[in-house]
């Protein structure tokens, strides 16, 4: 038996995409990119529900996501998000990704901007219908980004 591609062994239900070089699928980066905002508008169901370590109850509704995503980017003026790989099979997509980014705008939380870079990784995984976000949930390194910015004492 021959190597087949994922693809071919789910049939056609399953969409495999593979970045290469740093760059980003085109649904990804048309949402995180700042200049493409109205993608998000577009693309994230009025009634979505986004679970995140950094959030202590799930975001509920497109407002309230944007505003997440905004004070993602006020803090992080440079915020870069690199996907490298994204698995798609019926209505979920999951993401691997990295981020980095420099502490330079206003308060991350209660820590006012310390002028120092972070870089972590993380997966996301969506749920979609109709061609729209209605669920994410994302896990990351939410202990080495408040330590890389300062926010936390490095573990012994």
């Amino acid at each position: 038996m021959g190597y087949e591609r994922p693809e071919q062994r789910l049939g056609r239900r399953a969409h495999v995409e593979r970045t290469e070089q740093g760059g980003s699928p085109p649904l990804s980066r048309r949402i995180r990119e700042r200049r493409q905002r109205r993608a998000a508008e577009e693309l994230v169901d009025a009634d979505v529900v986004f679970t995140s370590p950094y959030s202590p109850e799930p975001v509920r509704g497109r407002p309230a996501f944007l505003a997440m995503i905004d004070g993602l980017r006020a803090s992080f003026p440079d915020l870069r998000i690199v996907e490298h790989d994204m698995l798609a099979e019926d209505d979920r997509v999951a993401s691997r990704w990295t981020a980095s980014g420099t502490h330079t705008g206003v308060p991350f939380g209660a820590a006012p901007a310390s002028g120092r870079r972070f870089a972590i990784s993380g997966m996301s995984v969506y749920r979609l219908r109709d061609g729209r976000i209605v669920e994410g949930w994302v896990n990351d390194d939410n202990l080495g980004m408040p330590t890389q910015l300062g926010l936390r004492p490095p573990s012994q």
